[in-house]
């Protein structure tokens, strides 16, 4: 079974360990070389806690991780990847 990726292994899941580990806890990172320079970047600018320094959604539209992909083969993609799963 999966763990809350916020708290650490074995901690009690309550709703205030959870808020805590949110507001006041180190940001999640991606594993080094789990994924490219583009998408570690993507999901940086999404976890901004300061939300004047979180990217908008014109700027993550923007961002290279997004900017310029195949919408229509990445909906396809998603939708087999939600079939296998349901």
């Amino acid at each position: 079974m999966g763990r809350y990726p916020l708290l650490p292994a074995g901690q009690e899941l309550t709703w205030a360990a959870l808020m805590c580990a949110i507001c006041f806890g180190e940001l999640p990172a991606l594993p080094d070389g789990a994924a490219s320079p583009e998408l570690r970047s993507f999901v940086s600018a999404c976890l901004q806690k300061d939300h004047r320094k979180r990217a908008s959604v014109a700027e993550l539209l923007a961002h290279p991780f997004v900017a310029g992909r195949d919408v229509a083969s990445a909906r396809h993609a998603l939708r087999e990847v939600i079939a296998q799963r349901v």
